[in-house]
């Protein structure tokens, strides 16, 4: 009995390692941001249809210039936007933790882009930020920014 109990401890402690180093591999594949770029449907305002989605394995220098356009544009108040009708919704998510880090909506204008997050989900409370012209054109650049909502 007790030449069987050795092997069989081997063989669980063996499985038991090569368990935990595919776990750990296994995230390794898993970006830690992914940045979704979508467009409101035209006959669905509660709809955005996803066109993009960059995230840190392939495109690090983009998903760092858009994280740090949010964090550093300046504050503003009352802009002339509609809530309802972004020209791009915005979700930066982080897949290997599984959660969602900001939640936006961009409107372009003639000196930059207009920036808007909420504190809740039907964006009664929202906060505004903006960005300026050459942020806004390499910030179209890196999504592909397409002027007309998706019909």
């Amino acid at each position: 009995m007790k030449k069987l109990i050795i092997p069989i401890l081997l063989i669980i402690i063996i499985l038991e390692g090569y368990f935990l180093i595919s776990s750990k591999n296994s995230e390794k594949n898993i970006p830690s941001r992914e940045i979704r770029i979508g467009y409101t449907y035209f006959h669905n305002p509660d709809q955005i249809n996803f066109k993009k989605v960059i995230t840190d394995f392939k495109n690090q220098n983009d998903v760092d210039f858009i994280e740090s356009i949010f964090w550093g544009a300046e504050t503003i108040s009352n802009p002339n936007v509609n809530v309802k009708f972004p020209d791009v919704h915005l979700f930066i998510n982080s897949p290997r933790q599984g959660t969602l880090i900001l939640n936006a909506r961009v409107w372009f204008n003639n000196e930059g882009a207009i920036l808007a997050t909420s504190a809740d989900v039907n964006w009664h409370k929202v906060y505004f930020r903006k960005i300026n012209k050459l942020e806004s054109d390499y910030f179209k650049k890196v999504i592909n920014f397409k002027q007309k909502s998706v019909k």
